[in-house]
């Protein structure tokens, strides 16, 4: 499967995981100094296990993050596409109560987000993707229907 990332937020993501890989080397170094400091070693040593235990649930995010940046993809946004895509900047009105609401169509994490930035992979994002100025585009979000008529593409 394909994770569609703009240029920022997979810049973001790669800091990230070495952000994770650098404090998982600093937690075995003072999981090593909590053995070292003790006469136990690391049975019944309260430091180290606690340690182990976090670095245990940073290896598994830092493989969590590692494989989505594996199956990352750059997308440049495209000026004067006439249809909702990732990168737009979208006006639309709730037809529920007339709001007008704008959202920028983000990566499908948005690590470093623009004011109402939503990932392409949010409900409302799904419902607009691939709309045209004037389109009313339906669905549900949980159990309550959602309607928006799109206003305005940048």
């Amino acid at each position: 499967m394909n994770y569609y990332f703009l240029e920022k937020d997979l810049t973001a993501l790669a800091d990230k995981i070495e952000d994770y890989r650098r404090r998982i080397l600093q937690q075995y170094a003072v999981n090593a100094e909590a053995t070292d400091q003790s006469s136990e070693t690391y049975h019944d040593n309260y430091g180290y296990e606690e340690g182990m235990r976090q670095v245990a649930m940073m290896i598994d995010k830092m493989q969590e993050l590692s494989a989505l940046k594996v199956n990352a993809k750059v997308v440049t946004p495209q000026s004067g596409s006439d249809r909702v895509r990732i990168g737009s900047k979208v006006t639309v009105e709730d037809l529920s109560n007339g709001e007008q609401l704008t959202y920028k169509i983000g990566s499908y994490m948005c690590l470093q987000p623009d004011e109402g930035e939503i990932s392409y992979h949010s409900p409302i994002a799904k419902i607009l993707l691939e709309a045209r100025v004037g389109d009313e585009k339906c669905d549900k979000i949980g159990s309550v229907e959602r309607c928006f008529r799109i206003l305005g593409i940048e």
